[in-house]
This record gives C-alpha cells, structure tokens and sequence, in this order.
C-alpha cells in the first residue's frame, strides 16, 4: 500500500480542522514497528512483532482543547480525526468554565536529524570518534566502538554499541557513560564539529559513486515519501549544523537510555 509522506498528511489533517472551525491545529503521523526476543534461563522464551500506524490531530476551538486519532495513514483517516477532534472541541468548548488562549509567539520549526547524525559521528565516526579513541585506543576497555543513527519512518534509534571482553563489561560500560555525560555537558570544538561533518558527508557521498547505489537511493528516497531532492537537503542541512545544534539534541536524546548486554553463556 502507498503512503503519503508524513508532512503531506499532516499538512492535509491541519488543514482540514481549519477549514472546520479550528483556531489552532497540529498533526502527528506515527508509523512504528516494535521487535522483542524475551530469554529466560539463557533460552528464548517468546518473539514478537508489531506495526502500530496513525494520524493524530489537536485542535483548539472557542477556547477549547479537542484531541482524536485515526489509524489509516491516508487523507481520509487525516480527515476524519481532524473533524473528530473539532467535534470534540466544540462540544468541550460548551461547558468549559474558562477559555484556552495560546500566548503570542511567532510559530518555529526545526529538524534535528541532520544534528543527531553529527552527534553520532563525533561519537562513532570511524575511528577518530570519540568512543574508539577513548575506549579502545587509550583504554583498552572495547575492540570495537561506534555508533549509528539511521532515520526512516520515525521513531529513529541513536545506538551506541561497544564490543568487549567480560571481564571489561563493566568498566567499559562505565566509561561509555562517562562519553555520554561529557558530550551532554561540554559543546563540541569547532575542530572536532568539522572533522565529523567531513567525515559524514565523505562516506555519504562515496557510497552514491556507483549507478547501482544511486538507483538505490533514489528508490530508498521515494519509499520514505523524502523527495528526489534529499542528498542536497541532506548535505546542506548538515552543513548548518552548529556546537549549540548538537549539544542540544544530546541533551534531549542521551538523557534517559536503554542498556542492553549480551554476554557468553
């Protein structure tokens, strides 16, 4: 089945609780895939894979709030939560005891990809990132270190990952930590910022040389609905991205994190 790009839907979803009545709308288009492998005993106790889809919509009418959702990524499922949640307002509005009013700011947008993905090659870039020089080359504590970051149909997953003896598990895990709180804390030198950007756009643009990869690419671009145009988006985007960019999303994606290890039985 065909999907429409994200912000195509949304766009559609906000325009249609405007056209209804809203003074105030945002949409949220969601398309995630969860996998689990459960052990118990040092055997698999259970596998499971699930796809959840859908189309949020938010609105505000005569001062008051209206929420709904629609699980069909397509206009009419954008459609139809729009009107929902402008339903729901209205008929909120007609008991509210006091009306919502947004304070008066200018609107802003952002995307943040394109600083995760520096984020990650400070981190994991190769082996001047900072986890194989710290952790393996000055330590000893990993043979290997990286880290990836590979944004599709949201959510992306940031992961760092370390190979180890294990009798070095947890030291290295330490030190890993230690990686994090750092790079959460302290903004990146302008010489470190530039080397990841080089590095970045380097193997980006050495892995499109070839027809085939290009064709690849081209096919990957119009499957996540990104527009033929991406790699010149994608390349200027990465460009612009600043120490402040890049302390900031680690701030706000390395501030809770999941653990994961897997040992020898």
């Amino acid at each position: 089945m065909y999907v429409r790009p994200v912000h195509e839907l949304a766009d559609h979803a906000i325009d249609a609780a405007v056209a209804a009545g809203a003074g105030y709308a945002d949409a949220r288009v969601v398309q995630r895939r969860a996998q689990l492998v459960a052990t118990k005993n040092g055997e698999v106790d259970s596998v499971s894979d699930s796809e959840t889809e859908g189309v949020g919509v938010r609105v505000l009418v005569d001062g008051a709030w209206g929420f709904a959702g629609d699980p069909r990524l397509s206009e009419e499922g954008a459609r139809d939560a729009a009107l929902r949640a402008v339903a729901f307002a209205r008929a909120s509005a007609s008991r509210a005891r006091r009306r919502v009013e947004l304070a008066p700011v200018e609107p802003a947008s952002g995307e943040y990809a394109a600083a995760v993905k520096v984020l990650s090659t400070i981190l994991g870039g190769g082996m001047a990132g900072r986890l194989f020089v710290e952790l393996r080359d000055k330590r000893g504590l990993a043979y290997t270190a990286a880290a990836y970051y590979d944004p599709v149909r949201e959510p992306g997953a940031l992961i760092l990952y370390l190979g180890t003896a294990p009798q070095n598990a947890m030291k290295a895990e330490e030190a890993l930590l230690q990686e994090v709180e750092r790079v959460r804390t302290d903004p990146v030198g302008a010489d470190e910022l530039s080397r990841a950007k080089g590095y970045l756009l380097g193997r980006y643009a050495m892995d499109r040389r070839t027809n085939e990869r290009l064709a690849w690419y081209l096919a990957f671009y119009e499957v996540e609905g990104v527009g033929q145009d991406y790699a010149e988006r994608y390349r200027r985007a990465v460009e612009t991205v600043t120490s402040g960019d890049v302390l900031r999303v680690a701030r706000q994606y390395l501030g809770t994190l999941t653990t994961v290890v897997l040992r020898p039985r």
